[in-house]
């Protein structure tokens, strides 16, 4: 493991302990969190010495495959997305691997501390429940969201 993935393991150990859970990142750089109703968190730091960043983010939907129910999602994610106030700061994207829209949010570890990454991480937990709620109101989701691997990239 690298020492900024000790760093974020440490981090998540920390937020995890407060609610009574045992998170870490695995020998891999990633941790899967399930919160909310049914939904993830993956935590990324990849390994690599380049990348200095570390990624949360959240699955929310399936892109329904109606093109009519695809550009209401998408405009409707454009509108919550403008200066990211619906997002609380985070964003709201299409994984390409899997169809899925996703509400992601990456930083620099040098730029958090332990409290700032705690409360950047339950603040993603908690305006992924809001939005995937709002979402559940636009679209008709399939039961179950894609399993999204932080190792199937494109």
């Amino acid at each position: 493991m690298t020492e900024k993935q000790k760093t974020i393991s440490s981090w998540l150990a920390d937020a995890g302990a407060e609610g009574g859970h045992h998170l870490a990142l695995g020998e891999d750089g990633h941790c899967t969190i399930s919160f909310g109703e049914g939904l993830q968190c993956l935590v990324e730091v990849p390994g690599e010495p380049e990348s200095d960043i570390v990624f949360l983010y959240c699955p929310l939907v399936a892109l329904p495959a109606d093109l009519g129910e695809q550009n209401a999602l998408l405009r409707q994610l454009l509108e919550w997305n403008m200066f990211g106030i619906a997002t609380a700061g985070a964003h709201l994207s299409l994984d390409p691997r899997s169809e899925t829209v996703v509400l992601g949010f990456a930083a620099d570890p040098d730029m958090l501390d332990a409290e700032m990454f705690k409360q950047a991480l339950g603040d993603l937990l908690d305006t992924a429940v809001a939005i995937h709620g709002k979402l559940g109101e636009t679209v008709s989701s399939p039961d179950g969201l894609p399993t999204i691997s932080p190792f199937n990239r494109a």
